[in-house]
């Protein structure tokens, strides 16, 4: 069993029921759904045709593509055609067009001299950038296939609307049959409000299609996981780019050490250096421990000198001691020091506001307190930090301390974190409570956990 396959959590089961939202509970649009494959397998069809006198819409020519603009409303307007006539590939803009609807495309009639196609920038051609691609249903917080996409009116204009991940077989499975089974012909249709798509760009004219990706600000870092687990290479990369550093960092914390190896393997190693300069440093190392060592150097050799180095140190140690899974931040402050000057010193490190619980007070390179956070807000401003060291030793370990015993550490002191010391008392980093079961989970991935049990 695939572990990805388990980790619906109840919220994402909850959200896979509401699949028809936003436009597609409008009756009137799922009554005019059209079919994109069925329209491509249509002629195009025209009421007035040059050189052609009136009547019946003659056939002018065939449907190779329908061209939408990529605008910030969820659905998609479509803006052109891509016709093939005779041996041209021509461009024909949508005020030309009479109507689209279950019997194809008819023109009002035909130009005489329509431009051979080129895209325009914003546009998405939704047959070659969108059919049988994987997409994001951001609301079932799935990956889905476009076996089919579907345009339905809207406020007058023809609009992009949703997508079916009908399976493989629905490209061959005659439609008369799906109408029996289903009444309708078109089955399981996802609204294309919930969907994030990821269009290459396009390789004949190098235009980067632009997305808005409006719903991945509401994805959690674990679903956001299971996303980044399930997309292809291209989608995988297109999804870190539109998220925010930080965000990003904490998708690729939670994936499979496996899988986050195998996307950094695939990513170049100036991109994968990038995707580890945003994770904190011991999450880092953990990521890069499942390459090979040529790997690991490539990018590092991409990465700041001073990240590198801090890294490299971690890497050194076995992953099961405190001196490989300790983060490596310590704030340092002199006994000297006023409360004050440690407030001003602390402002400039917002970043890494989740690993730091304290501030080591250190004195000739030896550690002589471990001043919790608590404690310097309450004390007044011009308070040393001498006056703020308990009698109590602070809680630390040896660098070489294994898991356990820094579990034993932490639940005797009640503390949440613990300072790792070196041979000579001197603080390297500190283990926080989330490090150590971050530690001790490692060894539960070898079994099947969903990731929601974690």
């Amino acid at each position: 069993m695939d572990s990805a396959s388990g980790r619906l959590s109840a919220r994402k089961w909850q959200r896979r029921s509401h699949h028809f939202i936003g436009a597609l509970s409008h009756p009137g649009v799922r009554n005019s759904l059209v079919s994109l494959r069925s329209l491509m397998q249509q002629p195009v069809k025209a009421i007035v045709a040059h050189g052609v006198p009136d009547g019946e819409p003659q056939e002018v020519g065939d449907l190779v593509d329908v061209v939408a603009a990529s605008t910030e409303s969820p659905y998609p307007p479509v803006v052109a055609m891509v016709l093939r006539v005779g041996n041209r590939r021509v461009r024909l803009e949508a005020n030309w067009v009479e109507r689209i609807d279950a019997n194809g495309v008819l023109l009002k009639s035909l130009p005489e001299d329509l431009p051979e196609f080129s895209r325009h920038q914003g546009e998405l051609l939704l047959a070659k950038d969108l059919l049988d691609r994987q997409l994001v249903d951001v609301e079932g917080v799935s990956v889905v296939r476009a076996t089919d996409l579907y345009l339905a009116p809207l406020l007058g204009r023809m609009c992009l609307v949703g997508t079916g991940d009908h399976g493989w077989w629905s490209r061959y499975w005659p439609r008369r049959f799906s109408r029996r089974r289903n009444g309708s012909g078109h089955g399981r249709i996802i609204d294309w409000a919930s969907i994030e798509a990821f269009p290459a760009p396009d390789a004949d004219d190098g235009i980067r299609i632009q997305v808005a990706h409006r719903g991945l600000r509401r994805l959690t870092p674990a679903e956001l996981a299971d996303l980044l687990e399930k997309l292809d290479r291209l989608g995988r990369m297109e999804l870190l780019d539109n998220l925010r550093p930080e965000k990003a960092a904490d998708a690729l914390e939670e994936m499979e050490p496996d899988k986050l190896a195998a996307l950094l393997r695939e990513a170049s190693a100036d991109k994968a250096a990038s995707l580890i300069g945003s994770m904190e440093q011991d999450e880092a190392a953990e990521a890069l421990r499942d390459l090979d060592p040529e790997e690991q150097e490539a990018i590092l050799e991409h990465l700041p000198a001073r990240s590198a180095e801090s890294i490299s140190k971690l890497l050194a140690y076995p992953e099961v001691l405190a001196g490989g899974f300790m983060n490596p931040m310590v704030v340092e402050v002199s006994p000297d020091d006023t409360v004050e000057q440690v407030r001003q010193k602390l402002v400039g490190l917002g970043d890494h506001r989740h690993d730091i619980d304290a501030v080591a007070v250190v004195e000739d390179g030896q550690l002589i307190g471990d001043v919790p956070l608590f404690d310097l807000v309450v004390a007044s401003a011009n308070t040393r930090m001498d006056e703020l060291i308990t009698e109590e030793a602070p809680t630390t370990v040896d660098v070489d301390a294994p898991v356990n015993e820094v579990l034993e550490r932490l639940v005797d002191s009640r503390a949440s974190s613990v300072v790792v010391v070196d041979e000579n008392n001197k603080p390297v980093g500190r283990v926080m409570a989330d490090d150590l079961i971050d530690s001790l989970r490692q060894g539960l991935r070898r079994f099947y956990v969903p990731r929601f049990l974690r």
